[in-house]
């Protein structure tokens, strides 16, 4: 790799992503598919039953094929009037927007604040209209927000609320906001703990919660054949993934094919490639089930909380010009390890060049858009067509919109040492420093006149 200042860096053979899930693990997933799919009923109250084992009060849960599947069955059975409102938190993955859009209803994105990662109050106030039914918060990158008063203003307004908690698992003592009407939780193949797949939907409500039992249970069950496919090609990825030897030979093997296999891999990742609604109307197997009861009640308190240590290190050892996400969260874990940078394109490229193998397309999330309709906020265009204080509408999620922009992903969880973590902090503030000494045209708005500044020259471009 390269030197700089006396310090030669080398290849930190990790990746951002990894599988959260031992080799027996891997093991007893594959040997549960080879048995018969069946005491469903059985495993589902075997299940039920550890998930509530820490819990003062039982909680009403389904396990279910995915977080998807959760949403798409509460939308089955609140069948809310076309056109209805759902305000979401501006960051989400696709498909959360593809199934409440399938259901004929109109999705609204409130901002959120970078810091708290939480929807910004005032701004949910002025999105809420008679139309509006339910909210969907979003907690990401393994921090929890604080959701009290998003959950006072819903009660106020008599608005369902969901927390999709996909990414924030952090063992049985927190299992969600107490009043939140459901919670989602996720077991998917990039999740801490992965059963590769599953999902726990809490239902505070007992109606709604026996409506979408009894609904549930008419779905047909996923065959071992569909599930034993999906772990075996996770196990490959894994073999990789989380091997420092297999990246040391992989890396430069790609890097000299030009052959992005980061890319690759993350497509290969994806939860439900193809027709999204037939796929996620299944109940898990037998494997499944017996795979997320392996995990739960295996869970390593120990080894959740070195991945947090670790990423605390690294967010204190990082440089200033490096812009941290979600530090006022009120529990602050690490799935992932994002950080907002300038230039992120031009930042990634140098990371590389320095053997650090960051990256910006490790998850699905992304900004949420809004339906089109009459009086809101229209989508604007991609944010290469913006010059930095463009106006856009008001209730635009301005910094969403900002962090989805110049996000990237450092490898930085608990599998990579120390030694290679402060490799990776020297690292980036190498890039940055490289990074800002380039002369990359920025384009700004001043006084109303497009400028472009080019390694400190300034050039005004007619704006006709």
């Amino acid at each position: 790799m390269e030197s700089t200042h006396g310090h030669k860096f080398g290849l930190t053979p990790y990746a951002c992503l990894y599988i959260d899930a031992s080799w027996a693990d891997c093991m007893y997933a594959v040997a549960s598919s080879l048995r018969p799919n069946t005491n469903h009923e059985h495993n589902i109250k075997q299940l039920c039953a550890l998930w509530n084992s820490q819990q003062s009060q039982p909680q009403q849960v389904i396990p279910c094929l995915s977080v998807r599947t959760g949403l798409d069955l509460f939308f089955r059975v609140k069948r809310y009037p076309l056109g209805s409102e759902i305000i979401m938190s501006a960051i989400n993955i696709p498909d959360m927007v593809r199934i409440i859009e399938h259901h004929g209803l109109k999705v609204v994105p409130c901002d959120i604040n970078l810091e708290t990662l939480a929807p910004k109050l005032d701004m949910l106030e002025t999105l809420i209209s008679v139309n509006t039914v339910a909210i969907v918060i979003a907690h990401i990158y393994g921090r929890v927000s604080n959701i009290d008063g998003l959950v006072e203003i819903a009660k106020k307004h008599n608005l369902v609320v969901i927390e999709d908690n996909a990414e924030v698992f952090c063992g049985l003592k927190y299992l969600g906001h107490p009043k939140a009407d459901m919670s989602l939780y996720s077991f998917g193949v990039i999740k801490p703990i992965t059963a590769f797949g599953g999902a726990m939907v809490r239902v505070n409500d007992p109606k709604l919660y026996q409506d979408m039992h009894n609904l549930y249970q008419q779905y047909s069950i996923q065959e071992h054949a569909v599930y034993l496919k999906k772990v075996m090609k996770y196990v490959a990825v894994k073999s990789l993934l989380n091997s420092s030897s297999a990246m040391y030979v992989a890396v430069p093997l790609a890097r000299y094919y030009k052959f992005d296999y980061k890319e690759a891999f993350v497509n290969k990742l994806r939860g439900f490639p193809g027709d999204l609604i037939v796929k996620i109307r299944q109940r898990p197997s037998a494997a499944l089930l017996h795979t997320m009861h392996r995990r739960l009640k295996n869970f390593d308190e120990a080894a959740f909380q070195t991945n947090t240590s670790k990423g605390m290190y690294v967010s204190e050892r990082l440089p200033s010009a490096v812009e941290h996400i979600g530090m006022k969260t009120d529990i602050r874990n690490y799935w992932l390890f994002p950080v907002v940078v300038h230039e992120p394109e031009q930042v990634i490229k140098e990371l590389n060049k320095l053997g650090v193998e960051a990256y910006r397309g490790a998850t699905q999330l992304n900004l949420v858009y809004p339906t089109q309709q009459p009086n809101r906020c229209p989508s604007p265009p991609p944010a290469s067509q913006n010059a930095p204080g463009q106006e856009f509408a008001d209730n635009h999620p301005h910094e969403a919109h900002y962090l989805i922009d110049h996000v990237i992903y450092l490898p930085v969880h608990k599998h990579v040492p120390q030694y290679y973590l402060d490799q990776i902090c020297l690292a980036v503030e190498v890039a940055l420093r490289r990074v800002a000494a380039k002369p990359f045209p920025k384009i700004v708005v001043i006084d109303g006149k497009t400028v472009v500044l080019h390694n400190g020259e300034m050039k005004v471009k007619s704006k006709l």
